[in-house]
């Protein structure tokens, strides 16, 4: 054992004992980006509505007042209805509200607006339940998302809103408490 032991301690000291070494540096570095990032604020709801006869189809549009998008927290919105009218002791309509947050540096606004974020959502959804057929929304939106800064931002992080609401096609009859669900997706492009 003492004979491994005096060979290693010679080698060790004729590596260092030859004066040839060097020593160089490098830069580490990374690029933090913020996650992209959509959550819901609000659901769409449009409220209780009578047909005006349980064997005709009805329409009920949800649309927003103004020709530009103007997020706000109780937006402009209307219903406009064929062959059936809001219940009387209906809960108010409120479309769906979206907040999108993204990196500043790689998403940054294009005149007030959301820029580099490809954002999709579904053009339509079956709401079920009830009695009878399922009724049918198509999706449509005021984007493009309009950009905000909210109460506590954080830094290098931008964030926009947008909302959602559409037209609700009822079959003939279909009557009862209808729900379905769709999907809101963003990626940076």
């Amino acid at each position: 054992m003492k004979p491994i032991l005096i060979s290693a301690l010679a080698v060790g000291s004729v590596l260092m004992a030859d004066g040839n070494s060097d020593a160089a540096q490098a830069r580490a570095k990374v690029q933090i980006v913020a996650p992209v990032k959509v959550k819901r604020l609000s659901h769409i709801d449009f409220g209780s509505i009578v047909v005006d006869d349980y064997n005709r189809p009805a329409k009920v549009h949800m649309r927003f007042k103004g020709g530009l998008s103007n997020w706000t927290p109780t937006p402009a919105t209307e219903l406009s209805f064929e062959s059936c009218a809001r219940y009387r002791s209906s809960a108010p309509h409120t479309p769906g509200a979206f907040q999108v947050e993204r990196d500043a540096l790689v998403a940054p606004s294009f005149f007030g607006y959301m820029a580099g974020v490809k954002l999709t959502c579904d053009q339509s959804v079956v709401l079920a339940g009830g009695h009878g057929a399922p009724v049918l929304m198509v999706v449509d939106t005021d984007l493009p998302a309009e950009d905000f800064v909210p109460a506590s931002p954080v830094g290098g992080v931008l964030y926009s809103r947008f909302q959602v609401a559409g037209s609700i096609f009822i079959p003939a009859r279909s009557l009862g408490y209808k729900e379905g669900q769709f999907n809101v997706s963003v990626a940076y492009m």
